[in-house]
């Protein structure tokens, strides 16, 4: 907290998500599914409600840079990969979460959160566009100064 209301924060994030493929060959679909790794690099600032009390809950605006994973599905029925290559890109976003100090009056905290990012993980494998809008739940350790 840098004022009684206002925080900062930076962080790492590493997250997975599942990700399924449908493929459609002569009315048979097929599905296939993987798992995409992110790794996070996060700045951003908290409004805290209630930064005096022994459980406290924030609401932040954060910016993200966020490199991804690829994807490749295997459908064995017709022996065939399809591979899509994420996009690094540049992100922003929302959090909502709480704080809960370890010991009271000490400074680390168990934290977690809801956080949405407001744009797009985008591949494509020239056949294929994939488009997600992630929506994650978090949570962690944290230490106040």
């Amino acid at each position: 907290l840098i004022r009684p209301n206002i925080g900062i924060f930076a962080g790492l994030t590493l997250a997975n998500m599942k990700t399924s493929l449908m493929f459609d060959q002569a009315d048979v679909w097929l599905t296939s599914t993987d798992r995409v790794d992110t790794r996070e690099l996060n700045l951003g600032g908290n409004y805290h409600f209630l930064p005096g009390r022994r459980a406290d809950i924030f609401l932040g605006l954060y910016a993200s840079w966020v490199a991804t994973s690829s994807s490749t599905f295997y459908f064995e029925e017709v022996d065939r990969d399809y591979r899509i290559e994420y996009d690094d890109e540049l992100t922003y976003g929302v959090n909502l979460g709480f704080d809960f100090p370890i010991k009271e009056g000490g400074p680390w905290i168990i934290t977690g959160m809801l956080r949405w990012m407001g744009t797009d993980l985008e591949g494509n494998n020239n056949i294929y566009y994939a488009n997600v809008d992630p929506l994650q739940g978090l949570i962690g350790i944290g230490y106040r100064w």
